[in-house]
């Protein structure tokens, strides 16, 4: 099984920058992402009433279990709190992979 562990560092309305995650094994190995051709983050917030959808890509050739994606100035994290997410992978069409993990926001001050 895929893990992710819980990030930290967002901050509400923060756009522009890339935000990288490691996909790892249950014993913590990186996991090669090569084969996936296709990756979308959701992302829900605490309250449940915002939801965001972001394409994801490799970073470098996907050996390194590494993704990436930046939210944008009308697609971005608008509360604060623990936002629970889902990576999605997809290969010659099909979903075959999916990690949840959790995001800490804070707010801007």
């Amino acid at each position: 099984m895929a893990t992710l562990n819980k990030i930290s560092g967002l901050v509400v309305g923060q756009y522009g920058t890339s935000i990288v995650l490691t996909i790892v094994d249950d014993e913590g190995v990186v996991i090669n992402l090569s084969a996936y051709t296709g990756i979308t983050i959701r992302a829900i917030s605490p309250d449940a009433r915002t939801t965001l959808s972001f394409t994801g890509a490799l970073v470098g050739d996907g050996t390194g279990g590494q993704i990436s994606f930046s939210p944008t100035s009308n697609n971005t994290f608008d509360r604060d709190g623990t936002w629970k997410g889902q990576v999605q992978f997809t290969a010659g069409g099909i979903l075959a992979l999916t990690v949840i993990f959790e995001m800490e926001v804070e707010q801007k001050i």
